[in-house]
């Protein structure tokens, strides 16, 4: 008798992609959100996992500067995903939304307005 295979990312077809991740809680935002709010959690996030000068100007590119690289990219993608309750969908990985917090905060903005309320 062949042993029963996890279920999840190592499934024969791929699995459908959701914003949050087992175990995470959905973000229901009930007023908007400010552009203030989200580019202080971007430059909190991108403090805390990546190597960043202390003033890192809103148009620096991340990639260019050495910041993250694509791996770093698919960590940012999944945080956006999980904090902020949308899909990065993959024709939107591109550096005109992720690749400054002026970008990012751009991107994120857009993507709460046409998010379902």
């Amino acid at each position: 008798m062949a042993a029963a295979r996890p279920v999840g990312f190592w499934q024969d077809s791929a699995p459908t992609r959701t914003p949050f991740a087992p175990g995470n809680t959905t973000r229901h935002w009930s007023t908007p959100i400010r552009m203030d709010d989200i580019e202080s959690r971007i430059r909190s996030f991108i403090h805390e996992q990546f190597p960043v000068p202390e003033r890192l100007p809103a148009g620096e590119s991340l990639l260019e500067s050495g910041i993250i690289d694509s791996i770093g990219v698919l960590t940012l993608v999944t945080w956006l995903e999980q904090e902020f309750g949308f899909l990065v969908e993959d024709d939107e990985v591109l550096p005109e939304n992720l690749d400054s917090v002026a970008s990012l905060v751009a991107y994120v903005g857009t993507k709460l307005d046409a998010a379902p309320g």
